[in-house]
């Protein structure tokens, strides 16, 4: 009870490496007092040893050291050390541990557990050997099917989904009570798949099967399609059949109400959910920030997080990633590091999953300092992060930070956490090394990438030839674009219609083809999407300025990039425009020297001097980062003339002019204009008046729209709804008298245009 007692984090003292001390400790006091172990004991420690991350010393030494006094484990303990080196993606040990172990004595929940963790794991093979192994010594349940399913409905692999399923209903398992699950898998493949699912809605109805999931399903099915009016008639025969609705059923309508930016939608379905008196859900709160940060509604955003402090979810973690996110789209980047941090400090630390790490590795990827506490907590929690993720976090950091300190910090993360590098991870720092003319690394960093046994593809190729050619080194250049002529024709052309249109342009940039990057990028403003990121643009503009042949390409990205990233970062598509330009022109050293400006840092004594960025008070009042106002005609404009002004050769700093902003801004824009300025860019050679535009008239106002401005800032007045608003001023302007109304007159005269006098 002592040793089980002790946990790594969250309720005791002292540091993780402190407790652990406490519980070898606490084992040598229990060897000194009881010599022989019992099987009791020896679970308890491999327990313990497995919670505290020390997988190594519980199968390399108290297991053998159990066998070795003939006590096999039992089936619980076996399912205890699945769970937790599962957890922890040590599936090696693991596969040391059932070596030893006898077939025929797993019961069938071990069975089931091991199937369970190997699917996780995406161990195809060895999740089917076990089933298989099953077979043979034992009969599969429910529960593995349904395991199975579940595991081959991620890939997806529709047609063995239906075999299992087949072979399911030929045991007759499907008229299981616990039948439920595996039906709502075999259907939610079936609806992400876009294949049609009412019959087998209906089969899950008749055998009494339906539930809140089920209808989840099928609403989300119609969304998928834009069946908006089929979707609500679904949630209307869930009443009908008396089944209670919860949170998550009413998520697929809010994402196609933020696809659609229907805030009208969005508000009806929370009038629905008042009505059935629906518990709401940290995670649908979460969500609900989403989807206004998406419709750009920042006013009903500080509702919400007003409704999670009276609801007592401040510390949930669904609800803090869901403001990460907003901040990070509202390029406030001060309060979405600050929230991190925040939870990296507080007792909430314990409860940290993969998805905040994913979120906070992307909103404070430019912060060193805060990526390196980030990585760290992973290792202490024992999170495992994917190798895609570590690619992300590799091309934020390098816009802040050096290569050769970035390729230290996410190589060593990723071999503690024994996560095996991807082609991605490598692609950024060769470009990196490239840029800084480190020949010695751009080729141990290539070498490293063959020995790992990984294939490069064709943007690999001609991403170290451009590396080569910046260490003017062209004879490596040629040699390298030689070697791609001897490379197998692969992954040219999609072969699943269904990928994402941002994905088919990813792929074609990798494969090297302009013809289908060009397909790709059509997609993409037919969906009405914008790119997530801008690095994929940059490769975009590098895959079009190889060839000649591809200048019509060009033309058509120039015109179509205020359409692909968001207007709102103004700097950001100033520096890609920028950025195509000087491709376009062969100016390849200039056009990467845009692309090499420093991120917006933030530091503990940053965070420390703002008192304003405490959890609520970032929320509940008017962000000091606001974004630019929405009228602003294309910012972005202003944004490239002055970059064009930047880079000329001459002086040594930026004239400010009225058209960027003073230097005490604090819009989005304005922040990247002071970095790009901070870096020692040459000054504009055009005056400022070139720059400046005209400054708009003053529109007319009449004296009751002066009156309106006036009332409105009233509480009683703010208070009541928009009609029973308008008729009470309204009212109040009628009670006036002829002398009350006269300033409004006044004020209204000094707008009006003056008349010419007639001749």
């Amino acid at each position: 009870a002592l040793l089980l007692s002790l946990r790594p984090s969250g309720g005791g003292v002292g540091t993780a490496a402190e407790r652990l001390q406490g519980v070898r400790g606490l084992e040598a006091e229990i060897r000194r007092q009881y010599p022989s172990l019992n099987q009791r004991t020896y679970h308890a420690l491999l327990e313990v040893y497995c919670r505290h991350g020390q997988y190594e010393e519980a199968v390399s030494r108290l297991l053998p050291e159990m066998r070795a006094r003939r006590m096999e484990p039992s089936n619980r303990t076996y399912r205890m050390l699945m769970k937790y080196l599962g957890e922890a993606s040590r599936l090696a040990l693991l596969d040391h541990v059932m070596k030893d172990a006898v077939p025929r004595k797993l019961d069938l929940s071990s069975y089931n557990k091991l199937i369970s963790v190997y699917g996780q794991g995406q161990h195809i093979g060895k999740a089917q050997a076990y089933f298989e192994q099953l077979k043979k010594y034992g009969d599969p349940d429910i529960v593995t099917y349904s395991t199975l399913i579940d595991m081959y409905a991620k890939l997806p692999n529709e047609a063995k989904v239906l075999e299992l399923f087949a072979e399911a209903q030929r045991l007759g398992l499907l008229s299981s009570d616990r039948s439920g699950h595996l039906l709502n898998t075999v259907m939610h493949m079936m609806v992400c798949l876009g294949r049609p699912a009412s019959q087998l809605f209906d089969h899950i109805r008749s055998v009494g099967q339906d539930s809140a999931v089920s209808y989840a399903l099928k609403i989300r099915s119609h969304c998928l399609r834009g069946e908006e009016r089929k979707a609500l008639e679904v949630l209307r025969n869930m009443r009908a059949a008396r089944v209670k609705p919860h949170a998550r059923t009413f998520e697929p309508l809010i994402d196609y109400y933020t696809e659609k930016k229907s805030l009208t939608g969005i508000q009806n379905l929370r009038k629905i959910i008042a009505e059935e008196n629906v518990p709401i859900t940290a995670e649908f709160l979460g969500r609900l920030i989403v989807a206004y940060t998406a419709i750009g509604r920042d006013d009903y955003v500080r509702k919400v997080v007003l409704e999670v402090e009276e609801r007592g979810f401040r510390e949930d973690i669904a609800v803090r990633v869901a403001l990460m996110r907003h901040h990070f789209a509202r390029r406030q980047f001060l309060q979405a590091d600050a929230l991190a941090a925040e939870a990296l400090r507080e007792p909430i630390r314990g409860t940290l999953n993969l998805q905040f790490f994913v979120t906070a590795l992307r909103v404070c990827g430019r912060n060193f300092g805060r990526v390196r506490e980030l990585l760290l907590a992973m290792e202490e929690l024992h999170i495992s992060c994917p190798a895609l993720i570590f690619s992300v976090v590799t091309s934020f950091l390098l816009e802040a930070e050096g290569a050769e300190k970035v390729h230290q910090l996410v190589f060593e993360a990723m071999e503690r956490q024994q996560v095996a590098p991807r082609i991605e991870n490598f692609r950024p720092l060769i470009r990196a090394y490239g840029l800084e003319k480190n020949l010695e690394k751009v080729t141990s960093t290539w070498q490293a990438l063959l020995d790992l046994g990984l294939s490069p593809r064709r943007l690999d190729y001609h991403t170290v030839a451009e590396a080569y050619q910046r260490c003017s080194r062209p004879d490596l250049c040629g040699a390298i674009l030689a070697s791609v002529k001897d490379q197998p024709d692969k992954y040219l052309g999609f072969s699943d219609a269904d990928l994402p249109a941002e994905e088919r342009v990813r792929s074609a940039v990798a494969d090297a083809d302009s013809a289908l990057v060009e397909q790709g990028l059509r997609a993409v403003l037919q969906e009405g999407v914008r790119l997530s990121t801008q690095l994929l643009l940059q490769d975009v503009v590098r895959q079009f300025g190889r060839s000649a042949e591809d200048a019509p390409r060009m033309a058509f990205l120039r015109e179509s990039l205020p359409r692909l990233v968001d207007e709102e970062d103004a700097m950001g598509l100033a520096r890609l425009s920028m950025f195509l330009e000087c491709v376009t022109s062969g100016q390849l050293e200039k056009a990467e020297s845009l692309l090499d400006w420093k991120g917006p840092q933030v530091s503990d004594e940053d965070l420390q001097s703002q008192p304003e960025m405490s959890w609520a008070c970032s929320h509940t009042k008017k962000p000091a980062e606001a974004a630019l106002p929405r009228k602003a005609a294309k910012p972005w404009i202003a944004a490239k003339a002055a970059m064009a002004a930047a880079v000329k050769k001459g002086a040594q700093k930026v004239v400010a002019t009225k058209t960027l902003p003073s230097t005490k801004s604090t819009t989005p824009a304005a922040a990247h204009c002071h970095q790009f300025a901070a870096r020692g860019a040459p000054a504009a050679s055009k005056s400022p008046a070139t720059l400046a535009k005209p400054a708009k008239p003053v529109k007319p106002i009449t004296a009751y729209h002066a009156f309106m401005k006036k009332v409105s800032g009233n509480p009683s007045i703010k208070a009541l709804a928009l009609p029973q608003r308008m008729s009470a001023i309204a009212k109040q302007w009628k009670a006036l008298s002829a002398e009350e109304k006269k300033p409004y007159i006044e004020q209204s005269l000094a707008t009006q245009p003056l008349k010419p006098k007639r001749a």
